[in-house]
């Protein structure tokens, strides 16, 4: 759900009244990520799509004909408004997630989950799906500033 989802449902002082994060991800490690987890879980509504599509560029080919949503949408209105209190990223998780749980006012260690062990991210792409995720997150790489 995204934060103005959560807006429209709870009300904007309800939610206003509470400290809402996210953790935004580099949009091309994040798109290998999900093709990894998508393939090692069987129970993911795609994973006998993903794994019938037989390789990574066939994936992203699969992602830029059926959409994506932007990690922007989720915490952005549609009029450029942050909703969210804090951003954190994805490559500082641990530092970020400290200046969460201070906020919060706990302490406490950010288990590791769901670890793939796999080649750095920029290993899987051709020049041609590097360009694709590019040009499909292009607002995300803006407004996070990431690059490949």
């Amino acid at each position: 759900i995204t934060a103005a989802e959560l807006i429209d449902k709870m009300g904007r002082s309800v939610f206003e009244d509470f400290f809402s994060f996210a953790i935004v991800r580099n949009p091309w490690d994040w798109q290998v990520s999900l093709y990894h987890y998508m393939l090692k879980e069987p129970g993911h509504m795609h994973h006998e799509l993903v794994k019938g599509l037989g390789s990574f560029e066939a994936y992203i080919d699969w992602i830029v004909v059926n959409g994506f949503r932007s990690q922007q949408g989720f915490v952005y209105s549609h009029d450029g408004e942050q909703l969210v209190d804090f951003i954190g990223r994805f490559e500082q998780l641990e530092a970020d997630f400290q200046l969460i749980c201070a906020r919060l006012g706990i302490s406490t260690p950010l288990p590791k989950l769901n670890v793939s062990n796999t080649q750095p991210y920029q290993r899987y792409y051709t020049e041609r799906t590097r360009k694709l995720v590019q040009q499909m997150f292009a607002p995300d790489i803006s407004l996070f500033e990431y690059e490949f």
